[in-house]
């Protein structure tokens, strides 16, 4: 090992461990490819330095060597055969990365290859310390990496440096459920025995299915005063919001990492500020009205997760919630008491508009693993991940090794297409390859909904549960155009953070008073105290600030 002196410090700088954010064991999801036919094969391993002796690369990883045992995977030693290498890994004392890393940085000793998601702004700190080697070299030779930038237009700026470099690989990941985030729920037998022959489309028929479900005693128990109409927990801003989904048929609701931004930017590249809107308070409006009414439980704005998945978690005659947000059923419904099918996604109303804010594509593209300029055999170490990158790569991290994890059968996956994937159950992909997020990976919809299509597994693979979600949603996107990397200096990102954290708060906080009519929205004079609060506290700086911050100017 190469890094005493990093040790040094970290013995006198780590009082207390601390544990890594989970990142979960990667289950495979149902996935497809449009054109795979019953000959493709995972290859063979080969040995490209044709009976060398192999090298040696260290590798720093955020991986637990006690769950993963990363040296005795069989991905480690199909690695090694594969490149004639000898991995030898690193790991984080406590596993306290970033920490770690800072010290790394000031010691000057590295491993070989830095092996974990990276934020933009550690890459570019390691950019700056000469610890990061610049990869564009070894991209344009002709890589995976050039193939898939070529292929994507806009994966280039994302990825690159404001100083041009690209210093780290990608994590890319593509699932249509990421499109949109926010979705409402209902409850499928409650719409059936109201009547209905059609979900509800428009605010208004939204707002009637409410009132049947709080008029009627739907679930059968004789009592017609104990359903609730919508409810949702007090940690409502983000995805599990119904704000996202009751103001976007007025004005589009747009988030960012799974909270709200209350902004996006435009197809032109302006900022578009959305809570101060005419749209915004029409929104707030209705919400007002359906709370007033008894349709939006009291207690979304104040329970904890856990005790409304107890008043969701309740069958027949003590059913009690008719709808509910979120982006995923599943995360909310237990599944030893009810079906995730229990409840169905609805589609984006329609008020004056019929919408949802969406991402790009769908698609997640982060910055995962580097190589050191202390790396003797930087050529090596960049094939092997790039290949990591590669069409082979992706199939052993969703499905392992033909033959060993999975074989191809001819039925249909969940592309609609064949031959499907069908697992072996042997074992699960854990198992047999690293942590998902230790390493790079470029994956397409072929290689993610490749399994078959097997109605006995819906209630235990969530995919045809998420895709039948997605669909509903997808006539609706609109994108918000926020890049998947920024790489905003210092200075610009704290003044981005000082007035997210100071506007941001008090939007959600005055427009959860609007709705429960502790300010009245229809009273012009209280709107216009709220616009002038938000100008006092810097909006229109806060515009130029985020202009900086995406690099718009």
């Amino acid at each position: 090992m190469k890094n005493k002196k990093l040790r040094s410090i970290l013995a006198l700088s780590l009082a207390a461990t601390m544990m890594l954010a989970a990142c979960g064991t990667k289950t495979p999801e149902t996935k497809t490819p449009e054109t795979k036919t019953q000959e493709a094969k995972t290859p063979e391993p080969e040995n490209s330095e044709n009976g060398d002796e192999p090298i040696t690369l260290t590798i720093l990883t955020g991986m637990d060597e006690a769950t993963y045992k990363p040296k005795e995977s069989g991905y480690t030693k199909y690695l090694e055969e594969k490149f004639n290498v000898v991995l030898d890994f690193q790991y984080v004392p406590g596993g306290d990365f970033d920490t770690y890393y800072n010290l790394m940085l000031e010691s000057h000793d590295y491993p070989d290859i830095i092996s974990i998601g990276l934020s933009t702004a550690q890459v570019r700190a390691g950019a700056e310390t000469g610890a990061l080697l610049p990869l564009n070299d070894y991209i344009e030779a002709g890589s995976n990496y050039q193939d898939i930038l070529n292929e994507n237009p806009g994966f280039e700026d994302s990825l690159t440096a404001n100083d041009g470099n690209i210093y780290a690989f990608m994590v890319r990941s593509q699932a249509k459920h990421q499109d949109a985030m926010n979705k409402m729920y209902y409850r499928a037998e409650w719409l059936e025995a109201l009547g209905w022959d059609h979900e509800p489309a428009t605010t208004e028929e939204f707002k009637e299915f409410l009132i049947q479900i709080r008029d009627n005693d739907v679930n059968g128990n004789g009592d017609p005063n104990d359903e609730i109409p919508l409810m949702s927990y007090a940690a409502t801003n983000g995805n599990d919001s119904p704000m996202a989904f009751l103001i976007s048929p007025f004005e589009l609701y747009p988030y960012d990492n799974g909270s709200p931004s209350y902004y996006y930017i435009t197809d032109d590249r302006d900022i578009y500020f959305t809570g101060n809107t005419d749209g915004y308070r029409k929104g707030l409006a209705y919400m007002a009205d359906l709370y007033a009414e008894g349709l939006i439980a009291e207690e979304c704005f104040v329970q904890d997760q856990d005790t409304f998945k107890s008043y969701l978690n309740k069958t027949g005659e003590e059913a009690l919630v008719g709808c509910f947000p979120s982006w995923w059923s599943g995360v909310q419904i237990d599944s030893n008491v009810q079906s995730w099918f229990t409840y169905e996604a609805l589609p984006p109303i329609m008020g004056d508009y019929q919408q949802t804010a969406a991402r790009a594509g769908g698609s997640n593209l982060g910055l995962n693993s580097a190589i050191t300029t202390a790396c003797k055999h930087p050529e090596k170490a960049f094939e092997i991940y790039d290949w990591m990158l590669s069409e082979e790569a992706a199939w052993i991290y969703f499905y392992g090794f033909e033959g060993e994890q999975y074989e191809w059968v001819d039925a249909e996956n969940f592309n609609g297409t064949s031959p499907a994937v069908k697992l072996l159950g042997k074992e699960e992909p854990g198992e047999f390859h690293w942590l998902s997020g230790s390493y790079p990976r470029y994956e397409t919809a072929e290689e993610r909904y490749s399994v078959i299509r097997d109605e006995s597994v819906y209630e235990i693979d969530n995919t045809w549960n998420l895709l039948k979600a997605a669909e509903k949603y997808e006539p609706y996107h609109v994108s918000m155009n926020f890049p998947w990397l920024v790489w905003a200096d210092d200075d610009t990102a704290n003044a981005f953070n000082e007035y997210k954290s100071l506007i941001n708060p008090y939007i959600n906080t005055t427009s959860t008073e609007f709705i429960m009519g502790i300010r009245d929205i229809n009273d012009d004079a209280q709107w216009q105290d709220y616009l002038d609060e938000l100008e006092a506290m810097g909006l229109s700086e806060y515009k130029d600030v985020l202009r900086a911050y995406y690099g718009l100017d």
